[in-house]
């Protein structure tokens, strides 16, 4: 509904409290991630990819996300490392 409604501040709001809130926060990780690189905060989303990498959550269609990020962060290194990840997915 917050997407609908065009609300940034408050789906990042609730995405982070079901993050404290929440077992399971893989999905709603993934959710801010994608929602801080559409805000321009690519670095803030790496870091909760890559957290989500080491949980093993990642799928070949997130990965390539990750290395796209990585190429417009000019990390070279780590963009090719996510684009064979994906193709190993």
């Amino acid at each position: 509904m917050l997407i609908a409604l065009d609300r940034p501040d408050d789906l990042e709001r609730e995405l982070r409290e079901w993050i404290r809130a929440d077992v399971s926060t893989g999905p709603w990780r993934q959710s801010l991630a994608r929602l801080m690189a559409e805000r321009g905060k690519l670095d803030e989303a790496i870091q909760l990819f890559e957290a989500c990498e080491k949980d093993k959550l990642l799928t070949a269609a997130d990965y390539q996300l990750l290395a796209n990020w990585h190429l417009v962060s000019n990390r070279r290194a780590a963009y090719e490392r996510s684009r064979i990840e994906a193709f190993k997915q």
